[in-house]
């Protein structure tokens, strides 16, 4: 989309960092997804070369998202972003979401950084689509 604010929900378990839900909103209107169950976007250690997956739905009002996701750790790498500079792992996803029979295959590239504990980018690419998210800010204000 264009011209609109997005922000992606993450929880902290034993098992690392998960993605739970996404805020989008554009034109003055908020919309709300939701992960059920949520998907593990980073393990609590990780390295070079690991790899994990999972599936999942996503749930916006009206619309069911059946989604299947690979993760691989491809190195590490300095991210600046307008929160800062933040030493990082890249993080490659492939993913496919199934949508009223739809089937859409698309990647993102995400610097994770282990001090904050959260993705400070993300680079993601479809069909017919592009999109950057940036860290704007981090610490008792909203990240996104």
């Amino acid at each position: 989309f264009s011209g609109g604010t997005s922000r992606q929900f993450y929880s902290s378990s034993k098992d690392g960092v998960s993605s739970i839900g996404t805020e989008t909103i554009a034109n003055g209107t908020s919309i709300v997804s939701t992960m059920n169950p949520p998907i593990l976007a980073f393990p609590k250690t990780l390295k070079i070369g690991a790899e994990w997956g999972g599936d999942s739905i996503y749930r916006t009002p009206g619309v069911e998202v059946q989604s299947e996701d690979h993760f691989r750790v491809t190195g590490r790498e300095k991210a600046t972003v307008p929160a800062g500079s933040f030493d990082c792992y890249v993080v490659k996803t492939e993913s496919t979401s199934v949508v009223k029979g739809t089937r859409t295959t698309y990647s993102s590239t995400m610097w994770f950084s282990p001090v904050l504990g959260q993705v400070v980018k993300t680079e993601t690419t479809g069909p017919q689509f592009q999109q950057s998210r940036v860290l704007t800010r981090y610490g008792n204000s909203a990240a996104q």
